[in-house]
């Protein structure tokens, strides 16, 4: 993806973030729209070149714990007027997302995430094997107990939102600079104060760590340990076919298959045993597991043949859950990351919320359970709902 990017890196900026894909992005344009005027945003490679230009897209609000269904919630929220509001679609379809479950254990854990979610405002429903045989008929729902479904959690495609974001960002003000690294972060009497890339130094009173499965690396340079690792995930596609599949397919044993609006099936079946790496080629193994899982679910996609497959990674925390916000010992150094598969699904938000803390100081949504300190030898409640 190519971006105006201008000649000249600037010597100082009120914000400085690193990273440009969906978090980053997302970041730049909510700092812009809230009118702060020198927003510099550092991409090492083209902008969505990492974790953002290999994910799925899916959008969901059928988390576990309240505090992730409310930030979840207030970002598909963002997603649904989105296209108007940057004047470019992020081609967001509400189609839904059927959550399996293979067990009746696993079916009362989504009845007791459905009454969580419904509290506070996600009409989640539990079905039953006949109402997900409706919902997807291509599903061989024989080997299922059920399913939980909201029906206004949908997919986006990822380089439509971050073109969106980019050119919003641009028209604001923001200046977004590919193929600049960062090499060094400095701080002064507990505060950030430069950012040393390949182009020059600058010189900045905040800076916004959303570099994704990198972002421990530039946290470790100011004294922050930031417990992120990052797990390679592989997907693949079909060739096209009539449509045939609305929602999108998930399962808590790592089963992802939906529809493409061109009419490709795109499947992932997550990997126990992948390994922790940024390396993205793609294996055999990959390929052989999640066909064969994806045929148990769906038989009729025998008939088509792969075109493609591909390989990302995560950032996972260890409570699966995303670390936002400051952390307790460099002032100005604000952290998006941790995300474990979800920073696309919440991205419009987070970027709000960041614009937030950097132009007020504070935020509307409850992120006091996202900070970083929550790791500081105290116990963790696990987000449980991931795939």
């Amino acid at each position: 993806m190519h971006t105006n990017t201008p000649a000249e890196l600037p010597r100082t900026a009120s914000v400085v973030i690193i990273g440009g894909g969906c978090t980053g992005l997302s970041a730049a344009y909510h700092l812009a729209k809230a009118g702060v005027r020198d927003v510099v945003l550092l991409e090492r490679s083209y902008l969505s070149s990492g974790a953002t230009g290999r994910c799925l897209g899916g959008v969901r609000a059928q988390f576990a714990g309240r505090d992730d269904i409310v930030l979840a919630r207030a970002s598909q929220k963002r997603y649904e007027n989105l296209g108007a509001e940057l004047g470019f679609d992020p081609l967001f379809r509400q189609d839904g997302y059927l959550f399996l479950a293979f067990t009746d254990g696993e079916l009362d854990y989504f009845r007791e995430n459905a009454r969580t979610q419904n509290e506070v405002g996600v009409a989640t429903e539990v079905l039953s094997p006949d109402a997900v045989k409706r919902l997807a008929p291509p599903l061989d729902t024989t080997r299922i107990a059920g399913a939980s479904y909201h029906a206004r959690d949908g997919v986006a495609v990822h380089f439509a939102l971050t073109w969106g974001l980019a050119q919003a960002a641009q028209r604001l003000g923001a200046q977004l600079h590919t193929f600049t690294e960062v090499r060094q972060l400095h701080a002064e009497k507990g505060r950030v104060c430069r950012v040393e890339t390949n182009r020059g130094a600058i010189e900045t009173e905040w800076v916004i760590n959303a570099a994704g499965g990198h972002a421990r690396h530039f946290a470790a340079q100011l004294g922050v340990d930031l417990p992120v690792r990052t797990m390679k995930r592989e997907a693949m596609v079909t060739e096209s076919y009539k449509p045939f599949l609305d929602p999108f397919i998930v399962s808590l044993r790592g089963h992802a298959i939906f529809q493409t609006l061109r009419g490709e099936v795109v499947i992932e079946v997550s990997d126990p045993l992948a390994p922790e790496t940024h390396e993205v080629g793609s294996t055999v193994r990959f390929l052989e597991r999640s066909a064969r899982e994806a045929l148990r679910l769906m038989p009729c996609l025998a008939d088509l043949r792969v075109i493609r497959q591909w390989a990302g990674w995560y950032d996972i925390s260890p409570d699966n859950r995303p670390i936002l916000g400051p952390v307790e010992q460099i002032a100005g150094f604000l952290q998006a990351s941790g995300y474990s598969g979800h920073g696309f699904m919440l991205a419009p938000v987070v970027g709000q919320i960041l614009a937030d803390l950097v132009t007020r100081g504070t935020t509307d949504l409850p992120i006091a359970s996202f900070a970083l300190s929550r790791f500081d030898g105290r116990s963790l409640t696990k987000e449980t709902a991931v795939i």
